[in-house]
């Protein structure tokens, strides 16, 4: 090294030569593919990048479509939720009952805050419901400007789940659970339709308006579980 300077390593020709060399074998075998007696290979490649375009692998079966769930216990059944549309797993608490309503809405409770209605999602599934414990807790799920609760028996926790690989419901199942079902895995883990399940809170009208909570907070007791 002088003035400063530093000196190329005395292989870099060679390094270099050798990497335009590959590049001229890259373009050699781009090239082959568009000729005409390649026309076979060139197929393979096209059809390869349709698969992939449609969410495709290379044989024809469908890429891995896993979704992250949370996996609970109704009863003697495990279901399971997207993660994607919980907030929160909070214990079961300040339960505020509320008159002359759907026998699936339970009451409201608050949490931080905040007034939710809660969901025995027992009821709405037409599994027979149980006395409230404080093993039971409550997925804090969102339905835009508004919070839901869904009261369940006992959270296993998260896991990842194949949404491409569930199966069809059974036969025996009544129209309107079927209703707030996706599909059921190859364990037997049913996975919530959460638009449905929200969107039958919203339609019935059973979301109230924070002036008729707190009336209702007002009015009643609240039951500490």
């Amino acid at each position: 090294m002088k003035d400063g300077t530093t000196s190329a390593p005395r292989d870099a020709g060679a390094s270099w030569e050798h990497i335009h060399q590959l590049f001229a074998t890259v373009r050699g075998n781009l090239a082959r593919l568009q000729q005409p007696d390649d026309i076979g290979g060139a197929t393979v490649l096209r059809r390869r990048a349709e698969l992939y375009a449609n969410g495709l692998s290379a044989n024809g079966e469908a890429e891995e479509a896993r979704e992250d769930v949370l996996q609970f216990s109704l009863g003697s059944d495990t279901y399971a939720i997207p993660c994607s549309h919980i907030e929160e797993v909070i214990p079961m608490q300040n339960l505020v009952a509320l008159p002359h309503t759907e026998k699936s809405i339970l009451g409201i409770s608050s949490n931080r805050g905040l007034l939710f209605v809660v969901v025995d999602l027992k009821r709405m599934l037409s599994i027979p419901a149980s006395e409230l414990t404080t093993m039971h807790r409550l997925v804090i799920v969102r339905h835009e400007q508004f919070q839901v609760g869904l009261l369940v028996d006992v959270v296993h926790g998260m896991r990842g789940m194949r949404v491409d690989r569930l199966r069809e419901l059974p036969d025996e199942m009544n129209a309107r659970t079927r209703h707030f079902l996706r599909g059921i895995t190859g364990e037997r883990v049913l996975l919530l339709d959460m638009v449905s399940i929200v969107g039958e809170v919203a339609a019935l009208g059973e979301a109230p308006q924070a002036g008729h909570v707190r009336q209702q907070l007002e009015q009643h007791k609240q039951v500490q579980i």
